[in-house]
């Protein structure tokens, strides 16, 4: 099992979480789905067991990312191991939960307040309030949608 052999040396608890958060992310070019963007340390707390960190996110909140097929190879084995893969099914179903309407969406409010006056002031407009909006928007459908897709696919 995954607990036997790998969990001797990865936290297998933070492994799953790691990996619902790039299945419920759609974070396709994260080590779950690409073998990239990832950061591993080796946590006296934990035993020494590694830890997985999420590195540069550009490619997060992509729809077409195909969580039933990880990559990278511990992800792999978590994903195959029953026990393991049903830790991952938890974190996805409480990001489901509490994701949507939770104060993420407050928190990307707040932050939208903090950056309207500089973008109207800013001289080279690269973007626009609209611009924002519509993607505000389309995260909020992602998040409300997200825990539906993912059980649709049989995550």
């Amino acid at each position: 099992t995954f607990a036997e052999t790998l969990g001797l040396v990865v936290d297998e608890e933070q492994h799953a979480a790691f990996l619902a958060l790039a299945a419920w992310t759609g974070h396709s070019d994260s080590y779950s789905y690409y073998s990239n963007n990832y950061r591993v340390y080796f946590d006296p707390s934990r035993g020494g067991r590694a830890v997985f960190l999420p590195w540069d996110p550009d490619w997060a909140f992509y729809r077409d990312t195909n969580v039933n097929g990880p990559y990278g190879v511990v992800s792999q084995r978590c994903f195959t191991d029953s026990a393991c893969r049903e830790k991952v099914r938890h974190y996805v179903d409480r990001l489901s939960a509490e994701v949507p309407g939770g104060t993420l969406e407050a928190e990307v409010l707040a932050i939208t307040e903090l950056i309207a006056e500089p973008l109207a002031n800013d001289p080279k407009r690269e973007t626009s309030m609209g611009d924002v909006g519509y993607c505000q928007a389309d995260l909020f459908d992602w998040f409300a949608r997200r825990g539906g897709e993912l059980e649709s696919w049989g995550f």
